[in-house]
This record gives structure tokens, sequence and C-alpha cells, in this order.
């Protein structure tokens, strides 16, 4: 029974992953061959296999809400909460940040570093 309620929630993982992995796929076909798409599908999917299901020891000894996530033991104390929330903040900080400067940059400034590189007459000695 415990078999069977793993694989369902693997397949359901999969199922969300592979959808949006095949729009992905769908919306990039100019840009990338079909070769490389397999490739690529083929590599994700077994290195997802891999990562995906901790083993059933591994499961046994974690903490209650962390099961199945990964191999090895899982958070002791409070500290270690502690510091995995905090690793989760800024992690998620910086992601959002980056996002949004690599969208809109700002800067407007003749002077700045970029319009070394924008600029043609630069480039001519």
């Amino acid at each position: 029974m415990e078999t069977k309620n793993r694989q369902v929630r693997i397949e359901k993982t999969f199922t969300v992953f592979f959808g949006n992995f095949k729009q992905l796929c769908n919306i990039s076909e100019k840009i990338m061959p079909q070769k490389i798409k397999k490739t690529l599908l083929t590599s994700i999917t077994i290195f997802i296999s891999f990562v995906m299901v901790g083993c059933p020891v591994c499961e046994n000894n974690q903490p209650k809400g962390f099961e199945n996530i990964t191999h090895g033991q899982g958070p002791d104390g409070n500290l270690d909460y502690i510091i995995m929330f905090v690793a989760i903040i800024i992690v998620g900080f910086t992601l959002i940040m980056s996002i949004k400067y690599l969208i809109k940059p700002k800067e407007k400034n003749k002077d700045h570093i970029k319009n070394l590189v924008v600029n043609e007459n630069n480039l001519t000695d």
C-alpha cells in the first residue's frame, strides 16, 4: 500500500512537471532542435527519478513534514529550521530581485558602464 501511494505521488509530480515542460518545448520549437529536446528530456527524467524520492530508511528518519523530500537526515533542532528558513528567504529575495532587474534594469545614466558596450562609437579606436 505504501509503495502504491509513493508511486501515485511520483506520477502526479511527473505529470505536473512534464506538462509544463511540454509547453516550454512547444514555445521553443524554432530555437531548440528535436534531438536536443529528446536528450534534455531524457536527462531531466533520469535526474529527477534519482532526486525526487528518498529511500524508505531516510523517510522514516526524517521529521514530519519533510518525509520523502531527500536522502539523509532532516533538520534536528530549532536552529536547523531557522537556518533553513532564513536561507529560503534570502534565495527567494535574490531570485525576485534578479528577475526584476533583468527585465527592467532602469539604467538611464549616460555614464553607466553598460553604455561602453552598447554604444558603437566606443568600439573604434
